[in-house]
């Protein structure tokens, strides 16, 4: 079972939607195509791979960091602050510089 959450800066009321297994894939052969395994599914397939949605704190992109070849820095800025987005809680919103994102309870999210 996957868990979601949506994450809503204090400030600006920026959201985010993060789910805490990111996107499990596998690469199929010939040509190593990347597929994904949406759960369930991924559970019958072996995935060896996962794509992690990332924020970057400084500039405030999103991007997607692949297990097999991890982003050391953000691709816009180039500042090395990116945070996984199941991982918000806390963090100061790089939107408006004011807020911190805190999960909504009340917008749970199971898969």
């Amino acid at each position: 079972m996957a868990e979601g959450r949506v994450y809503a800066c204090s400030g600006c009321k920026r959201e985010i939607v993060a789910w805490d297994e990111g996107d499990p894939y596998y690469l199929e052969y010939p040509g190593r195509t990347k597929r994904y395994a949406y759960h369930p599914s991924h559970e019958r397939i072996l995935c060896t791979h996962v794509d992690i949605p990332v924020l970057c704190l400084a500039c405030g992109a999103e991007s997607v960091c692949d297990s097999a070849r991890p982003l050391e820095a953000c691709p816009v800025c180039k500042e090395d602050s990116l945070v996984n987005t199941f991982q918000l809680e806390g963090r100061r919103c790089p939107t408006c510089g004011d807020g911190v994102f805190q999960v909504d309870r009340d917008r749970g999210i199971i898969s």
